[in-house]
């Protein structure tokens, strides 16, 4: 059945793909190239855009595309013919990127007739036996074409089109006129019957006339629209019925498409969440299954506050399962239905039901494990202090000692795991956590059962440890020639002496935990002695270094004092008070800090002498204290002075510098011999004066008895504005300057052409005299340094020179105003000779024509006289055949086409 359905509509989806087919053309616009394959160059376009809307006398629709898939050309355009409507005087021309391959396709009977007319070898050999179409191509396009230029090509064919001409057989008869017969002898044959050809119209003749008739006849494009009148409205409905059905079939099978896998797509949805709900189901059985056995086991209080909840709520969420899944099995999937439906909201319920059955499946199962290791964790409990008792009666038979503590405990834990136990037979209990505390007290159990051995040791030994420790220190204090003096480590070893005897009463008493803590006081006690001998001798040492520094530190003080007086005594001489305010109060506080020191030092070497390190640590502490106080506000002091002398120094370095930039400067206005009297000379004259004055101010300011730098500073930067502006105006003025000499050399070279240009010819000689005056005011501001105006005057002096030019250019254009009158009037006399050589021979030919018609006319009338009355009649049958249809009329339309 799915394979039926699979053909069914694979079927279906080729037919309606097949018809709407026509849609696939792209929209015809306004435009007449449509070029989708990108075959034009872009430059080309736009001409040959304008050429193909021309109408002269046919316009072109040009289509290119990538691919005519399966489709034969000829019915390729004809499909685009029809869908854009095109007239009969429109040709479409249709180009293939993939296929190499141009169609031409059009309904008008007479340029079909004018391609007719093309001879057999137009386009060479290789398309003489070719249909006329194909030989016009083949000329005009195809080569072209083969070397890629596809818009040359476009451009030939719609130019060789336009120009075809008539055939000459059509031509010589619509030119012939119709002429009535001259009057026969015979009555009965006044009206005689004129011939029609395709061209010509019959007029009855008039009586009396004698003249040339001419008969109206119908352009290309008239006969074309009578040709395809009857065929454009069939093709044109057609074209519309067929869209309109590929449309509607569109529709329609894309509405049975989304049906179709939206009900699939339902379907499977459906399956998906009754199978999820089925595996809910047997989960919550599974959890029923498991917690029947503690249901029947365990009445108690926790499993009114465990149980019972849990298995409640897991018979509830089973019948809301088996709900669930009757609700999804009865559900049926409806084929048309937009929207959500109730499907939607069931697999919503299967998604918060599946969460919900995990989480008491969870709960479930950690009850079941909590049943199966309440009785696991008992039985171990019992085996480890089972344990404990047997170590305790071996180690109390070995060595004679008395355990009744320890006997005490271990027979409470027993009896706390046997209530556990008889307990968690009938309460779902978490016996884990309960035995915590006995778990706890038998680990310590063993660990003091393995300490036993160094406790019973230590209340050997340990009176000679602590009398061994006792001579060691004797023996420290007396090497490092130590005194009792704020520390005492035999306190310690008194300490250690007392804890020994609380040790042996703990193991007397079997209180085997105390004893284990009075061993590692004894141990801590004799450890900390030794270390309080080491503690003073590492404090000795640090107080003598540091008391060592002390003294190098007065001893170097005392130079530096020398000079920071004599840099301070510099610093007034030499300097504004400004500058050195702030250094004697910092020398004031380095001779305090310094005088503490030495002060503060002799206290702390008798406390030294006396072994009160302690206090001789804070008092060493605070001379290093002020020792370094007393260095940085030296150093501090006489920084302010090296500061100073290094700031004027640095202004020293820059006056010289700046004053060599403005030397430089200055030296440039000489050297470029630019004027100091006017213009911008004028302005560095005076900015020059004011920096020499400047100078000589900063000069005396900086070696003055007392220098205020900030000052200096001030004026420094005053100075270094003043310059840099000097120097940008020196440079504008060099600038300037050669500005000007260029545009005066650029406007006398332009003067000098100009005039040579015009010396023959008749130009007023005002141009060159205010030329002169302006050029001369040019050169005398040049002169005097005012370069800005010299361009004010070199534009007056081009203007000038621009009239010249421009009267120098009316006098050339009228002389060729003048040649061109002559040419054309010489052309225009040679023109009337030919068209009166053309009229003549027109008339010529005229005479011999009305000659030869009137001697043919005399032979037909003679001949018409001679024949017979059967004559007659034959004569009129002859005629009726004569005009019959016309064998070019087709209509299927013309088309042709080649391949590059």
């Amino acid at each position: 059945m799915r394979g039926i359905r699979l053909v069914i509509f694979i079927l279906l989806l080729s037919m309606f793909t097949s018809m709407a087919h026509a849609a696939d053309f792209p929209a015809k616009g306004s435009n007449f190239i449509h070029d989708t394959a990108g075959m034009i160059p872009s430059e080309l376009v736009k001409e040959l855009e304008k050429a193909a809307g021309a109408s002269a006398p046919y316009t072109f629709h040009i289509l290119t595309v990538e691919s005519l898939g399966s489709v034969e050309a000829e019915v390729y355009a004809k499909q685009v013919y029809d869908t854009w409507s095109l007239r009969a005087d429109d040709i479409l021309i249709l180009l293939s990127k993939m296929d190499r391959r141009i169609q031409l396709y059009f309904l008008n009977v007479p340029l079909q007739k004018k391609f007719d007319a093309l001879p057999e070898d137009y386009a060479g050999s290789d398309y003489a036996t070719r249909s006329s179409i194909d030989r016009l191509i083949g000329k005009n396009f195809t080569p072209l074409a083969k070397e890629g230029d596809f818009g040359t090509g476009l451009m030939n064919l719609i130019t060789a089109t336009n120009t075809l001409t008539k055939p000459v057989a059509e031509t010589s008869t619509s030119s012939q006129p119709v002429v009535e017969p001259s009057a026969s002898p015979k009555p009965d044959i006044e009206t005689n019957v004129v011939p029609k050809t395709e061209t010509e119209v019959y007029t009855p003749p008039k009586p009396d006339a004698e003249e040339v008739t001419p008969v109206p006849q119908m352009n290309d494009s008239q006969i074309a629209r009578s040709d395809q009148a009857q065929e454009e409205p069939f093709y044109a409905k057609s074209t519309t019925i067929i869209t309109g059905i590929a449309v509607l079939g569109c529709v329609i099978l894309a509405l049975v498409i989304y049906f179709v896998i939206r009900y699939r797509m339902r379907v499977a949805l459906k399956k998906k969440a009754l199978i999820s709900t089925e595996a809910n189901s047997i989960e919550l059985l599974h959890a029923q299954e498991n917690l029947r056995p503690l249901l029947d086991l365990y009445v108690g209080v926790s499993a009114e506050k465990t149980l019972l909840p849990l298995s409640s709520e897991i018979n509830e969420h089973a019948d809301l399962t088996q709900k669930l899944i009757d609700s999804i099995t009865n559900h049926k999937i409806k084929f048309f239905i937009f929207g959500a439906t109730e499907l939607d909201q069931l697999v919503k319920r299967v998604n918060d039901l599946d969460s919900k059955v995990k989480q008491l499946s969870a709960s479930a199962n950690e009850l079941v494990e909590l049943d199966q290791s309440n009785s696991r964790e008992v039985e171990e409990m019992k085996i480890a202090i089972q344990a404990v008792s047997e170590r305790a009666s071996e180690l109390a038979h070995h060595y004679q000692m008395n355990l009744k503590r320890i006997w005490e405990e271990i027979e409470v834990n027993k009896e706390k795991a046997e209530a556990i136990y008889k307990l968690q037979l009938v309460e779902l209990i978490d016996a884990k956590k309960m035995l915590e505390p006995q778990r706890k007290q038998t680990t310590l159990h063993n660990h003091l059962f393995d300490a036993l051995p160094s406790l019973l040791t230590d209340q050997k030994e340990g009176p000679r440890n602590i009398t061994e420790v006792e001579s060691n220190i004797h023996m420290q204090l007396r090497d490092n020639r130590l005194e009792l003096i704020e520390f005492n480590p035999f306190e310690m070893t008194n300490y250690a002496l007392n804890a020994h005897k609380l040790l042996c009463a703990s193991l007397e008493s079997g209180d085997l935990e105390e004893a284990h803590k009075q061993s590692q006081d004894l141990h801590e006690s004799l450890q900390v002695a030794v270390q309080m001998i080491i503690d003073r001798v590492k404090l000795r040492d640090s107080i003598e270094q540091d008391t060592e520094k002390s003294q190098q530190f007065i001893q170097s003080f005392v130079s530096n004092e020398d000079e920071c007086e004599d840099k301070l005594s510099k610093m007034k001489s030499q300097f504004h008070e400004s500058d050195w305010s702030t250094m004697p109060s910092k020398y004031e506080l380095a001779i305090q800090s310094y005088k503490e020191v030495v002060a503060s030092l002799p206290a702390a070497i008798l406390s030294f002498d006396e072994q009160r390190y302690q206090a001789a640590r804070k008092q060493v502490d605070h001379i290093l204290q002020m020792s370094e106080q007393a260095s940085s506000a030296m150093e501090e002091s006489m920084l302010i002075y090296t500061q100073a002398v290094l700031r004027r120094e640095a202004m020293d370095r820059d006056v010289s510098e700046l004053w060599a930039k403005f030397q430089e400067a200055y030296s440039l206005i000489s050297l470029q011999d630019i004027s100091l009297q006017s213009g911008a000379g004028k302005l560095l004259a005076k900015t020059s004066d004011t920096i020499r004055k400047d100078k000589g101010n900063l000069d005396q300011v900086l070696w003055s008895s007392r220098t205020r730098l900030v000052d200096a500073e001030r004026m420094l930067k005053s100075l270094h504005n003043d310059i840099t502006l000097f120097e940008k105006n020196v440079e504008q003025a060099v600038q300037l300057k050669k500005q000007a000499e260029r545009e005066i050399d650029e406007v006398q070279r332009n003067f000098e052409k100009v005039s040579k240009r015009t010396r023959n010819r008749d130009i007023s000689s005002s141009y060159s005299y205010h030329y002169q005056m302006k050029i001369n005011d040019a050169n005398d501001l040049f002169t005097r340094g005012l370069y800005a105006d010299v361009s004010n005057r070199l534009s007056e002096a081009s203007q000038y020179i621009g009239q010249m030019q421009s009267e120098y250019d009316a006098i050339i254009h009228e002389e060729k105003r003048r040649e061109e009158e002559e040419r054309r009037r010489r052309e225009e006399e040679d023109r009337r000779r030919r068209e009166e050589r053309r009229r003549q021979k027109e008339v010529d030919d005229r005479r011999r024509r009305e000659k030869e018609r009137r001697s043919q006319e005399k032979e037909d009338r003679r001949r018409q006289a001679s024949s017979s009355s059967s004559s007659y009649s034959s004569s009129d049958n002859g005629s009726d055949a004569s005009s019959g249809s016309d064998s070019y009329r087709s209509p299927r339309g013309s088309s042709g086409g080649d391949n590059w």
